[in-house]
């Protein structure tokens, strides 16, 4: 009988980059928001691009997850409940336009977490999410471009942008 040990978090990630196929373990992993934590630290230090699809749906998993929080039905942890902003930020990083629209569903979710800032939603660029909107034309993306320029209308947001990236790669140094 060949027992190995469980595979680790890094493990996992890897197995998902190479075959693109979840494990148990790893669905596991992504139901417990101090597990998500986790992951977030490991995947901080690679290019996130290769982890969309997994950071999308673990943006979903951070949303229920809040939602949860605010009405009483999941515990609250410091840590864990900073999930929700963590899985934005590295969405936001894999510099894809179309993810404005996912972001969005966690803007506003309820008064704990309060409003995503400008700097989530424009990843990809500025002029490129602001076209992608324009093109999209829908309700939400109407509302997406119109928050991001009222935002960025501020004389102090791109101080505000470099202290803003500061901030969120020192926590996953902490």
């Amino acid at each position: 009988m060949n027992l190995q040990p469980p595979m680790t978090a890094d493990e996992h990630l890897r197995a998902y980059i190479e075959d693109g196929q979840e494990s148990d373990q790893l669905e596991q992993l992504l139901n417990s928001p101090t597990e998500r934590q986790a992951l977030y630290r490991l995947i901080v230090k690679r290019p996130p691009r290769p982890y969309r699809l997994l950071l999308l749906r673990l943006l979903n998993r951070e949303i229920a997850f809040r939602k949860a929080l605010w009405e009483g039905s999941a515990e609250f942890n410091e840590e864990s409940a900073e999930g929700i902003f963590h899985c934005a930020y590295l969405l936001s990083r894999c510099g894809e336009a179309a993810d404005t629209k996912a972001l969005w569903k966690a803007q506003y979710l309820n008064q704990d977490v309060g409003e995503l800032e400008v700097e989530y939603f424009i990843g990809a660029g500025v002029s490129e999410t602001l076209e992608f909107l324009t093109t999209d034309n829908d309700e939400t993306s109407q509302q997406i471009a119109r928050f991001i320029r009222d935002a960025l209308k501020h004389p102090i947001e791109a101080e505000w942008l470099a202290s803003w990236q500061a901030s969120r790669q020192a926590w996953f140094s902490s």
